[in-house]
């Protein structure tokens, strides 16, 4: 009698894969067995004895192939193992070496946040990551046509701090350049395949005001016309929900005051407050304030956005003139300063030259400073018809210069 000898094997045999966890995408395996006649393909996870049957599809090849593929979802890693394939045949059990499947979590549990910043402070970025000790965690600004790996050359201008969960990215003295998007890209190593994720992009807001005038600015008493206009100015994007103008610690009056806001315009917002003189008294003198007040969004406090000027509201009256008084009369000078701020110091001059202190001829009587007012009296003693033309002057200077 003559016997057919019948060869069977696995033409294509499952491949191990390694895949990052993932949410919609598959991993597919493929067994492919070449036989005399169709088998039906089993599918096994771990030598388990009961096959799988979620997932599974039987197909049937061209010239006497059969086979089967499976799909694994790879946002669930408890479907990592071996899995094999197998077939049954006149009472023989044929099975493929096993593939092993490798769905690594690679993820980013909690991204790195929106901050707002003030320039030349520093910024910090946390990026966390579901799986400890990343072989390397790379941090990225994102660019208009690529994006720019940051914290890598010079620890002056930012560093990269690596620790089992978690990385931090600081920037060092931050400036407009600096502001933008930016992301972590965790990297992980299984063999020969690298698998990494990139967390959301976080944008950097930098941040500064800057006011247009010298941190006093004097006004003199009198005017019936003209206006001093303050300007303040935002830079930065975004982020701005309200421009606010104090005076006093309180409100600006309705009266003599004006508040304009412009908008934000590469990436600058202005701000004005203008002031009419004829409105001021002795009185108006006092700090002005203005403060862009941070979207909540950002976390920025107003305190890290606010600046400020004094206004000095000053004036000085007095001095007159007369004729050479007879021998033996008491020439009497008065000047009456009136304003909001303090007198640093007064100087009498006569014809040019000051008087610095009381003697024989002069006396120098200081006044008291109320309700914004003070008087101060030069007295000239023992005029004579000799003596020549006086011409006495009162110079007061201020506190910060003014």
């Amino acid at each position: 009698d003559s016997k057919s000898l019948a060869v069977y094997g696995f033409s294509t045999p499952p491949q191990g894969v390694i895949k990052k966890k993932e949410t919609g995408t598959v991993i597919t395996l493929t067994c492919k067995v070449t036989q005399a006649e169709e088998v039906t393909i089993m599918w096994y996870k771990d030598a388990q004895t009961n096959a799988l049957s979620d997932n599974v599809t039987p197909e049937t090849f061209a010239n006497s192939i059969s086979g089967s593929t499976i799909t694994i979802d790879t946002n669930d890693i408890s479907n990592s193992g071996n899995y094999t394939c197998g077939f049954s045949l006149d009472s023989q059990t044929f099975s493929s070496k096993p593939a092993e499947v490798i769905i690594a979590d690679v993820g980013i549990s909690t991204g790195p946040s929106d901050i707002a910043v003030k320039k030349d402070s520093e910024a910090e970025f946390t990026c966390s990551f579901t799986t400890e000790n990343p072989q390397n965690v790379e941090w990225y600004k994102v660019g208009d046509s690529e994006n720019t790996e940051v914290g890598t050359t010079d620890a002056a201008v930012a560093t990269v701090a690596n620790y089992q969960t978690k990385s931090i990215l600081t920037l060092k003295s931050v400036s407009q350049s600096d502001a933008g998007e930016y992301f972590c890209k965790p990297i992980y190593k299984f063999d020969e395949v690298t698998l990494s994720s990139e967390s959301e992009r976080a944008t950097l807001y930098v941040r500064s005001l800057s006011v247009t005038l010298d941190p006093y600015k004097a006004i003199e008493l009198g005017q019936t016309s003209g206006s001093t206009t303050l300007t303040c100015e935002y830079e930065g994007d975004g982020g701005i929900s309200v421009v606010t103008w104090t005076y006093k610690n309180g409100d600006i009056p309705s009266d003599g005051f004006t508040k304009v806001d412009g908008s934000l315009s590469e990436g600058k917002w202005e701000s004005t407050l203008t002031i009419q003189h004829e409105t001021l008294t002795k009185s108006s003198g006092g700090d002005i304030k203005c403060t862009f007040s941070g979207d909540e969004k950002y976390g920025q406090p107003e305190s890290d956005l606010e600046s400020e000027t004094s206004l000095v509201v000053i004036g000085v009256t007095g001095g007159q003139t007369g004729n050479v008084y007879a021998s033996g009369n008491t020439y009497t000078a008065n000047c009456t300063f009136k304003g909001s701020d303090v007198v640093a110091s007064l100087v009498w001059k006569i014809n040019g030259d000051s008087i610095e202190n009381s003697n024989s001829r002069y006396e120098l009587m200081m006044g008291d400073y109320v309700s914004e007012e003070r008087t101060d009296t030069l007295l000239i003693k023992e005029r004579t018809n000799s003596d020549p033309e006086m011409i006495v002057v009162c110079e007061y200077s201020f506190n910060h210069g003014i």
